[in-house]
């Protein structure tokens, strides 16, 4: 369970950045909602929510792979800043709290019908590495921060989930 912290934690982003949104992710069933953008996300029954972590509006976890899936919703105060630039500032902060942030990758990547930025970067943790990816939108106002950390098999569970999402307006 301390590693499940520690993956979690590592993907807190934005406490420090933005303030919280009324319009937080919840857990509707077995979805994660932010009514605010109207992102729904459903999750299979292979993801169970774990205890908050602060700065994250929830944690989940994968059964069989070990992703860990983060997310958050926060106002965005600073509408100007490119998003590259908003990448660059979690990145800058996990090789701060981390040490080490290796092989990173940069793209896009459609969660529902929106296209989202990502950073995609290796983290060591201990003897093992753990392939992370940050995701970042603007909607509505709002900052939509979704991380999924673990493995190559992780980011394929995440990746599915994501292929489900749904923009209600």
């Amino acid at each position: 369970m301390a590693f499940l912290a520690g993956i979690a934690g590592m993907f807190a982003f934005g406490a420090w950045r933005h303030h919280r949104a009324s319009s937080a992710f919840t857990i509707e069933g077995h979805a994660v909602v932010a009514r605010g953008p109207g992102l729904r996300i459903p999750l299979s029954e292979a993801w169970t929510f774990q205890k908050n972590e602060p700065g994250v509006d929830f944690v989940a976890t994968h059964e069989s792979t070990g992703a860990v899936l983060t997310g958050q919703v926060s106002v965005e105060r600073d509408a100007a800043k490119p998003i590259a630039k908003v990448l660059d500032e979690v990145v800058e902060g996990r090789r701060k709290k981390w040490g080490a942030v290796e092989q990173e990758e940069r793209g896009q990547a459609p969660i529902g019908d929106v296209n989202f930025a990502y950073a995609e970067f290796v983290v060591p943790r201990g003897d093992e590495k753990v392939n992370a990816r940050v995701y970042y939108a603007r909607r509505r106002g709002q900052a939509i921060t979704l991380s999924c950390g673990g493995h190559v098999l992780a980011q394929q569970a995440c990746g599915l989930a994501f292929k489900k999402a749904e923009w209600t307006h």
